[in-house]
């Protein structure tokens, strides 16, 4: 099973096409105790196969690091969801073994930029959801010669632990109260 688990509603960023409904004014924090009951929960009725770290902005948690080295005891494969990318940009030419993902939201009226050392492109279709709610998403056709995963999220089985503390399945039908 693939879990997410959103450690704060912090961003300093305030992206309106983002999922969620982080900013500056956020101030939950999930800790690292709550992290750990989720995690060892979920771990006893379902294999843990992924898990994402997200937010807000992940990387402003106080005790980030601790809660990415616990993830790791649960799986290796750990994904952090950050939009820290002139950092990472910067790391990735200092240490090379580290991988970059970029997730582009196709977003009607904005431009994209992917950076040159970014291992691989995922494209995201808007969610109207958070602060996206009310934007339209663009209308996208896949071209041909593009490789597709046939997943579909109604069937999904992601788990989300939201810094609300609520869990809730299905991160693209997730609702923010």
């Amino acid at each position: 099973m693939e879990v997410t688990v959103e450690i704060t509603d912090y961003c300093p960023n305030e992206c309106d096409y983002c999922s969620t409904y982080a900013s500056r004014r956020g101030y939950l924090k999930v800790s690292q105790k709550e992290v750990n009951e989720f995690l060892n929960k979920v771990s006893f009725e379902n294999e843990i196969t992924r898990i994402n770290i997200s937010g807000g902005e992940p990387l402003s948690h106080p005790d980030f690091y601790e809660i990415f080295c616990l993830c790791k005891s649960y799986t290796k494969d750990v994904w952090v969801y950050t939009n820290a990318i002139t950092q990472i940009m910067y790391n990735t030419d200092i240490v090379k073994e580290i991988k970059v993902e970029a997730n582009v939201c196709l977003t009607p009226g904005r431009e994209v930029y992917i950076p040159k050392n970014v291992d691989k492109v995922h494209l995201l279709q808007l969610v109207k959801q958070g602060r996206a709610k009310d934007t339209v998403p663009a209308n996208i056709k896949v071209s041909g010669n593009i490789p597709r995963n046939d997943c579909s999220c109604d069937n999904c089985k992601h788990l989300v632990l939201q810094a609300n503390r609520k869990s809730v399945l299905a991160p693209c039908r997730k609702d923010y109260e």
